[in-house]
């Protein structure tokens, strides 16, 4: 019988006791997080229905229509650099509040841009809601080299 058959794996037995998928206290942090890429998921998922809902209701062409997908994944490709700049300079927790303030500030310029009923109006409020998404989902994680250990190895 080999050593993977047994349970063995790098010279220790594999630990059986189950660990808990989250720390003490975060549960609450991980059903806002799971509630925010739903968010993010819906809101981009609803662009393409949008290009069609835009061209019907303000009598437009296909081009001026596609502009409304161009203004979302543009915000993503405009503040991609500037976000990584928030986060490596901040913290990645000001990252994260400057998208989540910057997608709210988007969100609620849909109220006056649906009293304007002006096409401009609606791009602008989609561009700040998709750039504060986008501000929001990079967090820049770094690690220093320093503190990861190699493990021993095991001369036979």
């Amino acid at each position: 019988m080999s050593s993977i058959d047994k349970g063995v794996v790098g010279g220790r037995p594999e630990e059986t006791g189950s660990q808990p998928l989250l720390g003490r206290g975060m549960v609450v942090l991980f059903i806002a997080l799971i509630c925010c890429f739903t968010a993010w998921g819906i809101a981009q998922d609803l662009t393409t229905p949008m290009v069609a809902g835009f061209k019907r209701i303000f009598a437009m062409s296909t081009f001026q229509a596609s502009l409304v997908q161009l203004a979302y994944f543009g915000a993503y490709f405009m503040l991609a650099l500037p976000a990584a700049f928030i986060n490596q300079r901040f913290g990645y927790k000001t990252g994260i509040l400057s998208g989540l303030l910057l997608a709210t500030l988007g969100a609620s310029l849909f109220f006056p841009a649906s009293k304007i009923m002006t096409y401009d109006a609606f791009l602008i409020a989609l561009f700040a809601m998709a750039a504060g998404a986008q501000c929001s989902r990079r967090p820049q994680i770094r690690t220093s080299f320093r503190s990861v250990r190699k493990a021993p190895q095991r001369v036979a």
